[in-house]
């Protein structure tokens, strides 16, 4: 592909801190001048205003089944999962799902605010209000199922007290 020529000059002023960034930036990714860099960096911030948008998309709609899956494993009760231990890796694996989940929601977050630094929109304000408001759901959805598991570990420690005192009674043991 031929280069075509750049004929068309854009002078600009940068802090230090932000001179200071597009350097170390040339120098981590080996570009041979500060220009190109800029010209990089440009490119790189247009790529991901245009898709910036389907990005949180997908995240959500990973974040929306891998809480549909929690809530799903915490409500398994057949005892040939049980005790096959599937339950217990499935709920592992859908922890370490969540836990990558979150921390895309967490770079994400970063990424919209940068932006939001630059360009102020609406569409990017929104975006990243629902990016907190998803992690909270999160919170509150891995909460109420820890809270429905606590229940059931209760009522079956009850049971297995009462059948206990039951299997006793009937042996004739006091």
């Amino acid at each position: 592909m031929a280069k075509k020529p750049r004929e068309n000059r854009i002078p600009i002023m940068m802090s230090e801190d932000e001179l200071r960034m597009i350097d170390d930036w040339r120098y981590n990714n080996r570009v041979a001048t500060r220009s190109d860099a800029v010209r990089r960096l440009c490119r790189l911030g247009l790529v991901l205003d245009q898709n910036l948008d389907e990005l949180t998309q997908r995240e959500f709609q990973v974040a929306g089944q891998i809480l549909r899956a929690m809530e799903f494993l915490s409500r398994v009760d057949a005892p040939g999962f049980a005790q096959a231990g599937m339950r217990e890796k499935a709920e592992l694996e859908a922890a370490k799902l969540e836990t990558v989940s979150l921390n895309l929601n967490d770079k994400l977050q970063q990424i919209v605010a940068a932006v939001l630094s630059v360009r102020s929109s609406e569409k990017f304000e929104a975006i990243f209000e629902s990016l907190k408001n998803l992690r909270v759901l999160r919170e509150q959805v891995r909460a109420k199922i820890e809270d429905e598991q606590l229940e059931e570990s209760r009522r079956l420690r009850e049971q297995m007290i009462k059948q206990f005192f039951a299997d006793r009674e009937q042996s004739g043991e006091e």
